[in-house]
C-alpha cells in the first residue's frame, strides 16, 4: 500500500527528468553512455544528489538502467532502457512520448485530479477538469491557451507516429480498393498524409475536422481539408478512417458518429477506426492497467462518460449504427485497429525484462507510467467514497457490485466501476463477475478487499488505518506542488516544491494554519504508525531490556511511547518530547510526562532514546547534530533507537524498493529537497561521526527498519 500511496511520484519525478532535458542528454545522437546525475546537470551544481534520487525511482520503473561499481553508492550512471527511449524523437516531426507525458502533467490538467470522486457521485455533471476551471473543458482551455494547445498537439503526434507505422506495416490489404480516403478527426492531416504516402494507390484524402481545426492545417498534397461537424454529417469515400474519437463519447454519441460514416460510405465500403480496446476480464498486465488508467485519465480530463470499450461493445456500436460484419485486428499493445470483416483476438502478452521489449511494448510500458497518477487518484476517490468501510461492513468482505455501492438512484454506476477495475489491476480488490447468461445479475462485476485494500479497514485502537495516509497525501495542497519538483533539481537549496507551490510557505507552517489538513495529517501518521509498532513491539524482544526511562523524541501526541509503556512494564517514566506548541496540545498519558524543547539544541535525558521517521526529513549534518544530542545524554550502554526507512544500495523493481524510492521524493517534494532516506551503511556512519560505537539494523518490517545504536 506504501507503493500505491506514493505512486503520484513516479509521472512527476518523470516529467521533471523530461523538463530537465535527461534522455536527451543521455541519448546524445544514439551514443545512449550511462551518465551520473553530475554530468547531467551544470558544472558547478550544488547539489546532483537531487537529481539522482529522480533517476534512482524512474530505474525502478524501468525507465533507465543503472550501472553501479560495487561499493561506491556515489559512482551510480544511467542510460535509457528501450522504455527510456520512447522519449527520444524518432519520427518526423520531432515528437516523442516525451510530449505526451508532459502534456499530461502540466499544472492545469493535474489541477483536476482531487476533483474524481465528483465524477462518481454527479457523472452528468462537468468533467474534474471544467470543475478544476470555473466550468471551461479541456478543448476550450486549449483554444485559449496557445502554449497549452502545442504541447497537446506534439503529444498527439509523438504517440501518433509510432502507432501508425505499427498500422501501416500491419495492415497490409487493409486499403485496398480504396481510392478515395476520409479522415474523421484528422486535425492537421498528418496521419492522412502518412498513409497515402505508404499507399500511393489512395488519389484523393479528405482530412474532417472542425472548421477551426481545419483553417489552421497545412496544405498536403492530394488532400483536402473539409470543415464540418461528425454529428450532423461526414463526406463519402471509399472507407473512413478514424483514431481516438470513439473514446471520448457515450454509446448514443458514437452511434450517432458510426451511423453518419455507415450513411456516407458505398456498399462494401470500410470504416477503419483506431481506439484502446480494454479487455472483459481485469488483470495486473501491463496492457491492461495502461488501458484502465488512460480510461481513468479521459474520465477526469475530456468526458466523464466518455469511455474506453471493449471488442464487444464496440461491435454492438458497429451492428447498432448498420455494419454487418466486424472485426479487431491488435497490431500494436494499446491501439486496436477495428475495421468489418471477420475477429481475431489479441495474443497473451509476454513477461519481459525492460531491455527485452520490443519497441510497441516499450511503448505501451510508458502509457502505463504517463497515466499512472490516476492510481493514486482513483484509490483517493474511492476511499473519498466510502467503498472499502462498505465492503468490509464489519469484516464480511461480501463481494458488492458498484451499483450497490452507491445510493439506489445512482443514474450511472458504470463511472464508479471503472476506478475499481484499475484499482483491481493494481491489486487493491479481487473481482468477481458472474457467468451466467440467464440471471439479471450476467456478467456483473463485484469486487472485495484484498490483503493491501484490507489496508484500508482501521485495527488499532485509534480508528486510523493506511486510508487516512491516502487522503493525507493527496489533498489538493500537496497535490500542487507536484508540477515543481524539477525546480527541486534546479535548486536544491532553495524553498521545496511545497512551499513554491504555496508562497514560501512550508508544508508544517501550513499544518499550524490548517486545523483540518492537521488532522488529517495526525490521522495519517497514527494509520501508518499503529500497525508499524505491532510488528516492532512483536519483534524487537528484549531490546527495552534495562529501560526505565525512555525518550521518545518527536513524539507528538506520545501515542508510540503509549504502546511501547503498555507492552514494556519495566519502563516507569516516558517522556514525550516534542516542540512547545505540539506536546501542548498532546494528552495526558499515565507514566509520561510531556516536555517540549528543540532537539538541535538539547535532549531529555534517559537510559534509552526512540525516534520514529524523523531523520528522513534533515540533512546529514542536521542529522549528525541530533545524533550528538543524544549521544551526549545517554549513560555509557544507553541506546538510541530509531525507526527509519532504509533504501537499498542497489537499485530493482521489487515492491520494497519502489515504495521506498517513492516516499524519498515524497519527502523532497513535500517537506524538505535535501531532507531524504538513506542506506543503512549511511546511517552507520551517521552514528560514527556522532560518537555512536555500536550499531545493528533490524528489519521487523518492510518499510521500516529498526537502527539501534549503542553508546
Amino acid at each position: 500500500m506504501m507503493e500505491l500511496a506514493n505512486m503520484i511520484s513516479v509521472p512527476m519525478a518523470l516529467t521533471a527528468v523530461i523538463r530537465l532535458g535527461v534522455p536527451a542528454a543521455i541519448w546524445a545522437g544514439g551514443a545512449n553512455a550511462p551518465l551520473p546525475a553530475a554530468a547531467l546537470l551544470p558544472a558547478g551544481h550544488p547539489d546532483t544528489s537531487v537529481l539522482e534520487r529522480l533517476l534512482r525511482l524512474l530505474a525502478s520503473r524501468g525507465v533507465f538502467s543503472e550501472h553501479a561499481t560495487p561499493g561506491t553508492s556515489h559512482a551510480r550512471r544511467y542510460a535509457l532502457t528501450a522504455v527510456g527511449r520512447t522519449l527520444v524523437p524518432t519520427g518526423p516531426s520531432g515528437a516523442s512520448y516525451a510530449d505526451y507525458v508532459l502534456q499530461h502533467h502540466q499544472d492545469a490538467l493535474v489541477l483536476a485530479w482531487p476533483r474524481l470522486r465528483d465524477a462518481v457521485l454527479d457523472p452528468a455533471g462537468p468533467e474534474p477538469f471544467a470543475r478544476a476551471h470555473g466550468g471551461v473543458p479541456a478543448y476550450a482551455y486549449y483554444g485559449q491557451d496557445r502554449e497549452a494547445n502545442e504541447v497537446m498537439l506534439r503529444a498527439m503526434t509523438g504517440v501518433s507516429e509510432p502507432f501508425m507505422e505499427a498500422l501501416l506495416a500491419g495492415y497490409a490489404g487493409g486499403f485496398e480498393g480504396v481510392a478515395t480516403l476520409v479522415d474523421v478527426g484528422g486535425s492537421s492531416g498528418a496521419c492522412l498524409e502518412m498513409i497515402m504516402r505508404r499507399v500511393p494507390a489512395i488519389r484523393e484524402g479528405v482530412n474532417f475536422d472542425l472548421p477551426d481545426v481545419v483553417a489552421a492545417a497545412p496544405p498536403i498534397a492530394g488532400v483536402r481539408h473539409v470543415g464540418g461537424d461528425m454529428f450532423k454529417s461526414i463526406p463519402s469515400g471509399d472507407a473512413i478512417f478514424m483514431k481516438w474519437v470513439l473514446t471520448t463519447w457515450t454509446n448514443d454519441e458514437c452511434t450517432a458518429i458510426l451511423k453518419n460514416c455507415h450513411k456516407a460510405l458505398p456498399e462494401g465500403g470500410k470504416l477503419i477506426a483506431c481506439e484502446p480496446v480494454v479487455p472483459e476480464t481485469t488483470d495486473s498486465s501491463t496492457r491492461t492497467r495502461a488501458l484502465l488508467e488512460n480510461d481513468i485519465f479521459v474520465m477526469t480530463t475530456y468526458r466523464t462518460q466518455g469511455r474506453e470499450r471493449s471488442e464487444e461493445e464496440f461491435r454492438q456500436l458497429g451492428l447498432t449504427a448498420g455494419f454487418t460484419s466486424f472485426r479487431a485486428l491488435y497490431l500494436d499493445p494499446f491501439y486496436a485497429v477495428l475495421d468489418s470483416t471477420s475477429m481475431s483476438s489479441p495474443a497473451t502478452e509476454p513477461s519481459l525484462a525492460v531491455d527485452d521489449l520490443s519497441p510497441a511494448e516499450a511503448r505501451l510500458a510508458m502509457m502505463e507510467l504517463a497515466n499512472m497518477i490516476s492510481v493514486p487518484m482513483a484509490l483517493t476517490a474511492v476511499i473519498r467514497l466510502g467503498v472499502p468501510a462498505t465492503i468490509w461492513a464489519d469484516g464480511a468482505n461480501t463481494p458488492l457490485s458498484a451499483a450497490a455501492l452507491l445510493p439506489p438512484d445512482h443514474p450511472d454506476p458504470s463511472v464508479l466501476e471503472r476506478l475499481l477495475r484499475l484499482l483491481a489491476s493494481r491489486g487493491v480488490f479481487s473481482e468477481h463477475t458472474n457467468p451466467s447468461s440467464h440471471t439479471a445479475t450476467a456478467g456483473e462485476r463485484r469486487y472485495a478487499l484484498t490483503a493491501v485494500g484490507r489496508t484500508f479497514v482501521p485495527t488499532g485502537p485509534s480508528g486510523a488505518s493506511f486510508a487516512d495516509y491516502v487522503l493525507q497525501h493527496h489533498q489538493d495542497a500537496l497535490v500542487l506542488a507536484w508540477p515543481r519538483l524539477h525546480d527541486a533539481v534546479l535548486d536544491p537549496a532553495g524553498p521545496e516544491p511545497f512551499a513554491r507551490a504555496h508562497g514560501g510557505v512550508p508544508a508544517y507552517a501550513y499544518y499550524c494554519q490548517d486545523r483540518e489538513a492537521n488532522e488529517v495529517m495526525l490521522r495519517a501518521m497514527t494509520g501508518v504508525s499503529e500497525p508499524f509498532m505491532e510488528a516492532f513491539l512483536d519483534g524487537y524482544g528484549g531490546g527495552f531490556e534495562g529501560v526505565e526511562t525512555l525518550v521518545d523524541v518527536g513524539g507528538s501526541s506520545g501515542a508510540c511511547l503509549e504502546m511501547i509503556m503498555r507492552r514494556v512494564p519495566t519502563i516507569r517514566e516516558g517522556v514525550n518530547f516534542d516542540l512547545p506548541d505540539v506536546v501542548a496540545a498532546a494528552p495526558p498519558i499515565a507514566g509520561v510526562r510531556h516536555v517540549g524543547g528543540d532537539m538541535f539544541n538539547s535532549i531529555p535525558s534517559g537510559d534509552a532514546i526512540f525516534i520514529k521517521w524523523v531523520l528522513g526529513g534533515c540533512t546529514n549534518d542536521e542529522c549528525t547534530a541530533i545524533l550528538k544530542n543524544c549521544h551526549k545524554v545517554l549513560p555509557e550502554g544507553g541506546k538510541l533507537i530509531a525507526c527509519e526507512p532504509l533504501v537499498p544500495e542497489t537499485t530493482d523493481t521489487s515492491t520494497r524498493t519502489r515504495a521506498l524510492l517513492e516516499v524519498d521524493i515524497f519527502v523532497m517534494t513535500t517537506y524538505r529537497t535535501q531532507g531524504r532516506e538513506r542506506s543503512e551503511e549511511e546511517f552507520r556512519q551517521l552514528g560514527l561521526i556522532a560518537g555512536f560505537t555500536g550499531f545493528r539494523a533490524l528489519y521487523l518490517d518492510p518499510f521500516y527498519a529498526v537502527l539501534e545504536y549503542v553508546k
